[in-house]
């Protein structure tokens, strides 16, 4: 029998919920102003789901099992909530997202029983995180994001003062191997050299073999149609200097600040109990940043999952200093403010494209009206894929980013070889074409071939603003119009 973990609760102990209890509310206010901001990317999601449970399986086209998606465990929990609630899938996802960001909170206030000064210790983790503008945005935005920070924060704190691995945190650790795709990468800079814990290692690796034995068998593919799509670098900056440098100017700086004084200090005790369970899962969130640098998504979408272990590992230095506490808390919920704040007022104006992908609402619009317009069956090439897909699910989508179209991924992931003209997509000659406009050199505007092709075969019908940023034109050949 296993001894308890800092989740289970010690005899004789009061509880002070107050501070979770007020953190829940301020995220919960908060959602009054995020609740319909879902990105467009879960809307990919939501079209699985959908067509899973109408009896179509995990496909997005029919006839076609390509694994356009990337996250097993996530499609599985909205599809079940789904089935058993009767809800649209758009809201489960924001109710199960939330829920979990609402779990992340109170294991941070369970910390507190594995370590010296834990009140104080997670009283100034869930404040720092609740300062992070991606904790909020990404609660609701219909993404994995909020699971698997859950699931990682699940695994530290559960090995808070625990010299081996414990059941629990392997259980979280291998359920996070699902639910990303470097989801595994956690649990093995986790787990670091304890090779020997073999039933940790089991159950670590089982949710992910089970997977895998599933995805061979239904997709034919040893992995994800997004591996080949999604290169390193194709949306970010180089090695994830802007993701890595924002968290480090937000949160980094009392490390640096406290460096000297730290060294030698007594009561070190409650920072290397943090230190050894979350380590591993700071490295690996880092690590996966620099290999994919970063991407599109504002507010550090990458490393929201890591934040609660990386505040809780602050919060237990900030202690260890033996100085004001609630004044250095203080300090750094100001420079998270700060550091965030030019995205912060970009994303409330609705402005740039990583503000824009982030409400689907404007793509839905276009979904809606191709719907009503085209022909059940009929065929659309687009580059905004999501909400446009979601909302007409009778019509066959063609991917330009290769998301869900396997030939496209493959076109992709070999450099684009012959250029746009080779797109698979291109060649099929589709019904329609969603072309994106925006003040970008990648705009369709700028792409003369593409116009020329546009103009010999289709005609421009409609055009929908995306946000503050561009818009959505939509091409359709004449035939394939409905009166």
């Amino acid at each position: 029998m296993e001894p308890p973990t800092p989740l289970d609760p010690q005899p004789g102990e009061r509880s002070f919920p107050v501070v979770p209890l007020a953190a829940c509310a301020v995220t919960l206010a908060l959602q009054y102003f995020l609740w319909s901001h879902v990105s467009d990317d879960a809307y990919i999601s939501f079209r699985y789901i959908d067509r899973l449970l109408e009896g179509q399986g995990l496909t997005f086209n029919d006839g076609e099992r390509v694994e356009g998606f990337s996250h097993p465990l996530w499609i599985f929990l909205v599809a079940g909530g789904t089935r058993l609630t009767g809800l649209a899938v758009p809201d489960i996802a924001r109710a199960l997202g939330l829920a979990c960001s609402l779990a992340t909170i109170s294991c941070l206030f369970a910390s507190r029983r594995a370590l010296a000064s834990g009140n104080q210790i997670a009283t100034a983790a869930i404040a720092l995180l609740l300062a992070f503008p991606g904790f909020h945005v990404y609660a609701t935005a219909g993404l994995e994001t909020p699971l698997l920070m859950f699931l990682l924060t699940l695994g530290t704190v559960a090995s808070l003062g625990r010299r081996e691995p414990t059941t629990l945190a392997s259980l979280s650790f291998g359920c996070a191997a699902i639910t990303r795709p470097e989801g595994l990468l956690y649990g093995l800079f986790w787990l670091g050299r304890k090779v020997r814990a073999f039933r940790q290692v089991a159950i670590l690796l089982l949710p992910l073999v089970a997977y895998q034995v599933f995805r061979v068998t239904y997709f034919e593919a040893w992995l994800p149609n997004t591996f080949r799509a999604k290169l390193p670098g194709t949306w970010g900056t180089l090695f994830g200097w802007q993701y890595l440098g924002q968290a480090v100017t937000a949160v980094g700086w009392p490390f640096f600040l406290g460096a000297l004084r730290f060294r030698g200090r007594a009561g070190l005790k409650d920072f290397q109990t943090v230190f050894r369970a979350a380590i591993g899962i700071i490295l690996a969130g880092m690590l996966f940043v620099v290999y994919a640098w970063g991407d599109w998504m504002p507010f550090s979408r990458f490393l929201v999952p890591i934040w609660p272990s990386v505040v809780l590992l602050l919060a237990s230095f900030v202690v260890t200093l033996g100085h004001s506490t609630r004044l250095l808390t203080l300090l750094v919920v100001a420079s998270t403010l700060f550091t965030y704040a030019p995205q912060l007022h970009r994303y409330a104006r609705n402005e740039g494209l990583d503000s824009m992908l982030m409400r689907g609402d404007d793509t839905l619009a276009v979904g809606v009206w191709l719907s009503k317009t085209l022909k059940p069956g009929s065929t659309v090439r687009t580059a905004r894929l999501g909400g446009m897909s979601y909302a007409a699910p009778e019509l066959t989508f063609w991917d330009e980013n290769g998301l869900t179209d396997r030939a496209q991924a493959i076109w992709i992931s070999k450099g684009r070889v012959g250029g746009p003209a080779s797109s698979p997509v291109r060649a099929r000659k589709p019904d329609a074409v969603g072309a994106l406009l925006v003040p970008a050199p990648w705009s369709y505007t700028e792409d003369e071939e593409q116009l020329e092709l546009l103009r010999s075969r289709y005609s421009l019908v409609a055009e929908f603003p995306q946000g503050n940023f561009g818009e959505v034109h939509v091409w359709i050949v004449d035939s394939k119009r409905l009166n």
